[in-house]
């Protein structure tokens, strides 16, 4: 179960309370909790960072014969990017990081391969509090992520 803040409780109440989408107005009608949380935890076509990436899917994309033919300054500036455990490309600093790791042509295949594995859709309920334009060219960043359940729905509309 997602923690929420009183504000963003408030938020989802009044979205809650505001959504026209009939497949939601029957739900909200039948004051079926769940269904409205599983609504919520569909996937949008709105953008965003993601904000952890395994560090196996980040080597996944990185060309070979790039790295290879990365610098010795590059190369340690690539294993210090990854030392955290995962990667979170939602910081500008981080993405800016494996940019420059692999500038110039010697990142023409991996920086793209990179930067389609940072972004992600939103989830309705992540929608709900992100901020930024949402599309594939400038990603929305999440403040709130996750999933909702019918206690959350509940709790909200208790607020």
């Amino acid at each position: 179960m997602a923690t929420m803040t009183p504000q963003q409780k408030a938020t989802l109440k009044a979205a809650i309370l505001s959504e026209t989408d009939p497949a939601f107005v029957a739900l909200r009608n039948a004051g079926d909790e769940q269904g409205m949380a599983d609504w919520w935890n569909t996937f949008t076509t709105f953008v965003v960072w993601r904000t952890s990436v395994p560090l196996s899917e980040v080597v996944a994309e990185v060309d070979g014969v790039e790295l290879v033919g990365l610098t010795t300054t590059k190369l340690a500036a690539y294993q210090s990017l990854l030392l955290a455990g995962a990667v979170n490309p939602s910081k500008t600093r981080i993405r800016a990081g494996f940019d420059q790791v692999f500038s110039g042509a010697g990142g023409n295949i991996t920086r793209p391969l990179l930067l389609a594995l940072w972004k992600r859709f939103a989830r309705r309920i992540g929608r709900l509090y992100a901020t930024g334009t949402g599309t594939d060219a400038s990603p929305g960043t999440l403040v709130f992520e996750g999933t909702v359940n019918a206690q959350n729905i509940s709790d909200a509309l208790r607020a």
